[in-house]
């Protein structure tokens, strides 16, 4: 025999009443005594930054701004920074880019003269090249590294 559908959907709904009423409880309060500026309790607050706190710290030995005075004060070898940036398209990487080493791919640039190799370099070219070869370099250490590729290609 079949049960009615309005005698299952009665106990469905006594079933979870209980349930329902249990979170209303807990929910209700949260927003009856809420600050109206939506400011957190001062302790509650305190509560979250200490459970969202770093666990540690990492020591270098060193102070902050020591490393960042040491870089600024001592240029950036122009070998290095070919190798760390500039090597991946201009060592043989792309074909558009000219391969350091190849005096016969960089003498029509090397004609235009170091200015027109400085601006690409700082500007980008049409052909490809992102400005600055994508890094974050100064004007001064692209321009070394300049200097060290037109060298290695003559």
């Amino acid at each position: 025999m079949k049960q009615k559908p309005s005698v299952c959907l009665r106990d469905r709904i006594a079933a979870r009443a209980p349930m329902f009423l249990a979170l209303m409880g807990l929910a209700l309060p949260q927003v009856v005594f809420a600050a109206e500026d939506g400011a957190m309790d001062p302790r509650q607050e305190a509560a979250l930054l200490e459970r969202i706190a770093p666990v540690g710290k990492v020591n270098t030995g060193q102070a902050a701004a020591a490393p960042a005075a040491a870089a600024a004060a001592a240029p950036a070898d122009p070998a290095a920074t070919y190798k760390t940036v500039c090597a991946a398209c201009h060592g043989g990487g792309l074909p558009t880019a000219p391969k350091v080493g190849d005096a016969g791919q960089w003498k029509a640039r090397i004609a235009k003269g170091k200015d027109a190799l400085y601006t690409s370099a700082l500007n980008g070219t049409p052909g490809g090249m992102p400005p600055r070869g994508g890094s974050s370099l100064d004007d001064a250490t692209i321009k070394a590294v300049v200097d060290y590729m037109v060298a290695q290609s003559q």
